[in-house]
């Protein structure tokens, strides 16, 4: 997959990510300082700038909210079950029990490219 996403397309042939693999130790020492961060009520540190443009439109909004609905809805969590969606926010922190994660960085640049070549709203 990541020898494949090298050779992937992006605008101007930019590639503005990067990807680290992170098992064993390291990833149990992650998963042990994110779930004692999370115990303790810590939401995580500041955002260095905006994971979604500002002002997400119709028909992407809803896309998303349909997203979050049958992803909790699939594990029986209604919107309101405030405890449910920790419990399945806590199973994402701890990456789902996986031996090996992939953490995906795009710089701040790629953001501002891809917001600038948004499609007009429909």
């Amino acid at each position: 997959m990541l020898a494949a996403a090298v050779d992937a397309p992006s605008g101007s042939n930019m590639q503005p990510w990067s990807v680290y693999v992170v098992s064993g130790d390291p990833l149990a020492r992650l998963k042990k300082t994110v779930a004692e961060r999370v115990a303790a009520g810590d939401c995580g540190d500041d955002r260095e700038f905006a994971s979604l443009p500002p002002g997400v439109r119709s028909p992407y909004r809803e896309r998303m909210t349909a997203l979050g609905e049958g992803l909790y809805g699939a594990r029986g969590v209604a919107r309101g079950d405030v405890a449910g969606r920790a419990r399945i926010r806590a199973r994402n922190w701890n990456c789902f029990g996986a031996g090996t994660a992939l953490f995906c960085y795009e710089s701040p640049a790629s953001t501002e490219r891809l917001q600038s070549e948004r499609p007009p709203d429909p």
